[in-house]
């Protein structure tokens, strides 16, 4: 048993961390000469780090296949893979036999072949964008559109159009301080069959927008400046005439105006 003046502060004997030449055989299986390993580093007498098993850098290099350019790994890379068997498959057009050059390949590489592969790829990717469309109408402009799934609008300009006039009644709502609740105007005048709810005038959709008397246009019944909320059992669709004469003098100014007839339509207008 080695004295204590033979231990080192690890435990470990100092006779093992002597510098005392190792022959050694190089591990290249292209070299296998004997060598003496070099004096050891101190990773090596921790045991971090292995002793030398190449005799030289270039039996290192040689046996870790480093080559000395790119071309000449790739030349080396291309061996191997020429060396490699590859998978054959049947091919699903001709049923000739084929090597595998991708993954997840079904046709060889005959002319007819190909063809059939496109065709193939054409009809899967022809089943994923067809879709069945239907017709739909447009809620700013009434224009007619087909399309895969429901819109309101048929174009970007429409849906921009249609977001201003909700945010604005929003942003309306928001300032006066009442609740409010986000919907288009036209599902007001559909519901109310496009007729207004003080006169009963029809308000025809091609007017919407225009400055005829009977433009149909979204009312409050109870105005947004009393505490009325903006929400579709607050509001109502009225012709441009009589929302004009309600704003002034309330609603049953209005019906007072219709019942002696001072209201009167006129579209087209000329």
């Amino acid at each position: 048993m080695p004295h204590e003046e033979d231990q080192s502060p690890s435990g470990r004997s100092n006779a093992a961390l002597t510098c005392q030449p190792r022959t050694r055989e190089c591990q290249n299986p292209r070299c296998g000469r004997s060598f003496v390993a070099r004096r050891p580093s101190g990773a090596q007498r921790r045991g971090t780090v292995g002793w030398a098993i190449y005799c030289s850098r270039a039996c290192k290099d040689d046996s870790q296949r480093k080559y000395a350019s790119r071309k000449e790994k790739r030349r080396a890379a291309a061996g191997r893979r020429c060396a490699k068997p590859k998978a054959s498959a049947m091919c699903s057009h001709c049923g000739n036999d084929f090597q595998i050059r991708a993954k997840g390949q079904l046709y060889c590489s005959a002319e007819e072949c190909r063809k059939a592969r496109a065709r193939a790829r054409y009809k899967v990717i022809a089943h994923k964008i067809a879709k069945p469309s239907r017709q739909w109408r447009c809620d700013v402009c009434d224009k007619a559109f087909r399309s895969a799934r429901f819109r309101r609008t048929c174009s970007q300009r429409c849906s921009d159009a249609l977001e201003s006039r909700i945010s604005n009644n929003n942003r309306r709502a928001k300032y006066y301080g009442v609740p409010c609740e986000r919907f288009s105007p036209i599902e007001v005048f559909k519901r109310d069959g496009w007729r207004c709810y003080l006169c009963g005038v029809n308000t025809p959709r091609t007017a919407r927008g225009t400055s005829a008397d009977n433009a149909p246009e979204l009312d409050h019944i109870v105005a947004l400046s009393r505490g009325g909320a903006h929400s579709m059992a607050n509001t109502a669709c009225a012709c441009r005439r009589c929302n004009g004469i309600k704003h002034a003098n309330g609603a049953e100014a209005a019906r007072v105006a219709v019942a002696a007839g001072a209201i009167r339509h006129s579209w087209p207008p000329g």
